[in-house]
Order: structure tokens, then C-alpha cells, then sequence
């Protein structure tokens, strides 16, 4: 067989190998993961509510530029998770400030986080008093 058929046959394997890859990576992000179904059944009258990260929109990464280029990294808001099962109990509701992440990102400070002054890192508040009409 000739040197220079075989180079070519390796050479052609590699690259449909390569776009077999690069194809399964496209499906792969072309929608975000779905946020993990609650393990067990929650306590009597806690409602459970499926949150997507707002900063990664569920991917559980996000791109920055780094030197060479845009590099992958795990979202710092949700810890590469992509959201959060939020269990909330009787008479209380999401918090409205953090939308139930019980963080907010501070001001100016790239990725870091603070938790939510409103519900304590809770994610969820009492519901508002609300006068009868």
C-alpha cells in the first residue's frame, strides 16, 4: 500500500471523528439541561418551584475572555448547577429582590456575590400583609 493513500486515510479519519464530536458539543448546548427534578416528596404544604440560573441560563457555565480567547468556565452564581429546587413553606413567597437565589451580584465587583438582604440567603420572604378591601 502507498505511503502517502494511508496518510490521507488517517488524515480523513481524524476529521470526520472531529465533526462527530464537534456535532454531538453543537446538541449538547443548543438548549439548556433541565434543572434536576426534586429527590423527595416535600413536607405537607411546601410548594417546590424550579429556578434557572439568570446567570448562566441553565447551561451551568458560561464564556469569558481569557488571553488566548474565550475560555469555558463553571457559573460561580449557581456552581455549575444551572439552577435550584427552591422549597418554599406556607405562607411565604419568592423573594422578589434575588428571585429565589437568596444572592445578588455586587456592584462593580466582577462575579462575586453577596446574599440577599431581603430574605437573609433564604429565597423566600413572608407574604406581605394585605389589608381586606
Amino acid at each position: 500500500m502507498d505511503k502517502g493513500i494511508w496518510i490521507a486515510g488517517v488524515i480523513a479519519l481524524a476529521v470526520l471523528i472531529l465533526l462527530f464530536v464537534r456535532s454531538t458539543d453543537d446538541e449538547k448546548e443548543g438548549s439548556p439541561p433541565p434543572v434536576p427534578a426534586p429527590a423527595r416528596q416535600p413536607e405537607s404544604g411546601v410548594r417546590e418551584e424550579s429556578l434557572q440560573c439568570p446567570v448562566c441560563s441553565g447551561y451551568g457555565h458560561v464564556m469569558v475572555q481569557g488571553r488566548t480567547g474565550m475560555t469555558r468556565r463553571i457559573c460561580e452564581f449557581c456552581s455549575g448547577q444551572g439552577g435550584k429546587i427552591l422549597r418554599i413553606p406556607p405562607g411565604h413567597v419568592r423573594c422578589p429582590d434575588c428571585q429565589g437565589f437568596g444572592k445578588l451580584p455586587r456592584q462593580g465587583e466582577g462575579t462575586s456575590f453577596a446574599l440577599c438582604g431581603r430574605c437573609n440567603g433564604r429565597g423566600y420572604i413572608r407574604t406581605p400583609f394585605q389589608p381586606e378591601s
